[in-house]
């Protein structure tokens, strides 16, 4: 265990020295991204964190929809540049195969609403 903690800290120094005299630019975001990039017709793999909490009573009915309306702007952002948008997002942590009860069938007519758009759910 030392030895994998050193062998990162070590890579990591060496790393920072190979790059230290080298300009740095700074991390774009996604504005920044646009700005340099032409996103009309880009397909964007973009990984949210959707997993919101479902009533106890059908396992289906949305109780808290905050996660979604959080990532309204960036969607509606990516969208607006004419981007295809793919979102990778799970529900719950199925255990050995899937499982309907961990479906994220339930999300996507919120979202749909929420964005003006319809969105689409692969099954797969």
């Amino acid at each position: 265990m030392l030895g994998a903690t050193f062998t990162r800290r070590a890579a990591t120094a060496t790393r920072a020295a190979l790059h230290s005299s080298a300009p740095r630019s700074a991390k774009l975001g996604l504005e920044g991204l646009a700005s340099k990039t032409d996103l009309n017709g880009a397909r964007v793999l973009i990984r949210l964190d959707l997993n919101v909490p479902l009533s106890k009573e059908d396992g289906v009915t949305i109780t808290d929809d905050t996660r979604l309306k959080a990532v309204v702007p960036t969607m509606k952002f990516l969208l607006d540049q004419k981007a295809e948008v793919v979102v990778a997002t799970h529900i719950g942590r199925p255990k050995d195969a899937p499982d309907p009860a961990f479906s994220v069938a339930p999300i996507v007519e919120r979202f749909s609403e929420l964005l003006g758009t319809e969105v689409i759910k692969a099954d797969d």
